[in-house]
C-alpha cells in the first residue's frame, strides 16, 4: 500500500532505458553460488542494464535461468556461471514454462514474442510471461490476446526504482494481469524486487509505469500528489501501514472529509 501511494503521490523513479551499457566485470560466477534442487528454470530474455541485475538477483535466489539476449556479449558472464543461453526466444520458450522479459521498446517486446523466432513459436500450455518493459499499454494488452490464444498466461509488470534499485533488488513491480495468477508471479518479481503491486487487468501496470516515468522524465507534479500523500500519512497513523492496496478504498469510505 505505502509503495502504491508514494507511486500515485511522486515522481521519484529513474528513466531506466535510456541506453544499453555493457555490465561491469566481476567475481560474478563466485557470488552466485547456489542450491538449485527445488526451483525449476526461468527463462529470462532482454539483459541490459536493468535486466542484467534482475537475472542476477534470481539467481542468487536459487533460480536457474534459460538465457538469451540478441546481444551475444551481454550472455558471456552467465553461460561463464554456469547458466544456459539459447539462441532465441523461441528456444527459451521450449525449455522453460516461467518467462521474464525486459526489453527497451514496444518493437523489440512484439519481436520477442510475435517474431519469427519468437516466444509463441514455441510457447507450451500453462506458461507464465510476464513482461517487465516499459512500453505502450496497447501493445501489452495485445500481447495478452496473442499469449491466451496459445493457451498461455501474460502479464506486464514494469518497473520503477532504476539501475541502483535493479542491482539491490528493491524495485517496484507494477502488474497487470489475471488475479489469479498474481501469486506466481508475485514468487518471481519478490526475488528482484521489495514491492510488488497488483494494479488490474493487463496494461493497468504500464498505465501506471508510463504516467510516473513521464512526470520524472518532465519534472512535472502529478495532479493530487499533495493529497496522496496526506492521506498516506493519515493511514499509517491509524495503522493502515501494513495493509494492501485495497485498504485504500476502505478508509476513504470511513473518512467523511474526503
Amino acid at each position: 500500500m505505502a509503495a502504491s501511494l508514494r507511486l500515485l503521490g511522486a515522481a521519484s523513479g529513474l528513466r531506466y532505458w535510456s541506453r544499453r551499457l555493457r555490465p561491469a566485470a566481476g567475481s560474478f560466477a563466485a557470488v552466485c553460488s547456489r542450491s538449485v534442487a527445488s526451483k525449476t528454470p526461468v527463462g529470462f530474455i532482454g539483459l541490459g542494464n536493468m535486466g542484467n541485475p534482475m537475472a542476477k538477483n534470481l539467481m542468487k535466489h536459487g533460480y536457474p535461468l534459460i538465457i538469451y539476449d540478441v546481444f551475444p556479449d551481454a550472455c558471456k558472464e552467465f553461460q561463464d556461471a554456469g547458466e544456459q543461453v539459447v539462441s532465441s526466444p523461441a528456444d527459451v520458450a521450449e525449455k522453460a514454462d516461467r518467462i521474464i522479459t525486459m526489453l527497451p521498446t514496444s518493437i523489440n517486446a512484439i519481436e520477442a514474442y510475435s517474431g519469427a523466432n519468437g516466444i509463441l513459436k514455441k510457447v507450451k500450455k500453462g506458461s507464465l510471461l510476464i513482461d517487465s518493459s516499459t512500453i505502450d499499454p496497447a501493445v501489452s494488452k495485445e500481447l495478452a490476446k496473442e499469449v491466451e490464444k496459445m493457451g498461455a498466461v501474460f502479464m506486464d509488470a514494469p518497473v520503477s526504482g532504476g539501475v541502483g534499485a535493479a542491482r539491490s533488488g528493491n524495485l517496484t513491480f507494477m502488474v497487470g494481469g489475471v488475479e489469479d495468477e498474481f501469486a506466481a508471479a508475485q514468487e518471481l518479481l519478490g526475488c528482484m524486487g521489495s514491492n510488488v503491486v497488483y494494479c488490474g487487468a493487463v496494461g493497468t501496470g504500464q498505465d501506471l509505469g508510463l504516467a510516473q516515468d513521464s512526470a520524472t522524465s518532465t519534472k512535472s507534479p502529478i495532479l493530487l500528489g499533495s493529497l496522496a500523500h496526506q492521506i498516506y500519512r493519515m493511514m499509517c497513523a491509524k495503522g493502515y501501514s501494513k495493509k494492501d492496496f485495497s485498504s485504500v478504498f476502505q478508509f476513504l469510505r470511513e473518512e467523511e472529509t474526503f
